[in-house]
């Protein structure tokens, strides 16, 4: 993946320029994608997609987030930092059905991670796999409010294999 990055006052260009190669599939990388702050007017927007994408919905706060956009200045990917008394999550990350597979979602983790201002970066997902690829390691045990949300928000939401991970910056 080659990805341009330019950081500028808490707003990133990324840079997609090429064909890369995605298993059975090539996607085309369409155009440029800016990750910014969330704004205010974003909510609605991440809201409704949370809730579309069974993410966690809970305490939203636009001052939490990285949204990244398109050329139009589109939405096509968001993603926050939550906190808690015990801990801090990397969480509600998703990315337009349309736009999946181009590295937006990578490219939104990896900020969020180099922002977080802990070295213990904690994630509850039933996307194991994906997170391994990170540095994320499953735990059995951690932070009580994480265990909790697995418990009774992860559940109800009908993601039943949500696990809790964890990765030391």
């Amino acid at each position: 993946m080659n990805l341009e990055i330019r950081t500028a006052a808490r707003s990133s260009l990324i840079n997609h320029n090429e064909k890369r190669d995605h298993g059975d599939k090539e996607a085309l990388n369409r155009g440029k994608i800016f990750l910014r702050d969330g704004l205010k007017k974003d909510m609605a927007f991440i809201q409704a997609k949370a809730a579309e994408w069974r993410l966690d919905d809970e305490s939203l706060d636009h001052g939490r987030f990285i949204v990244a956009t398109d050329d139009k200045k589109n939405i096509v990917g968001f993603g926050r930092i939550k906190r808690y008394e015990e801990c801090y999550e990397l969480g509600t990350v998703g990315v337009a059905a349309e736009r999946r597979g181009e590295g937006i979602g990578e490219t939104i983790v990896r900020a969020l991670i180099e922002r977080f201002p802990t070295r213990q970066v904690w994630i509850t997902t039933d996307l194991t796999e994906y997170f391994e690829k990170f540095g994320f390691q499953m735990r059995s045990r951690g932070p009580k409010e994480l265990r909790d949300k697995i418990s009774n928000n992860c559940r109800v939401k009908g993601r039943r294999n949500c696990k809790m991970m964890l990765l030391r910056k």
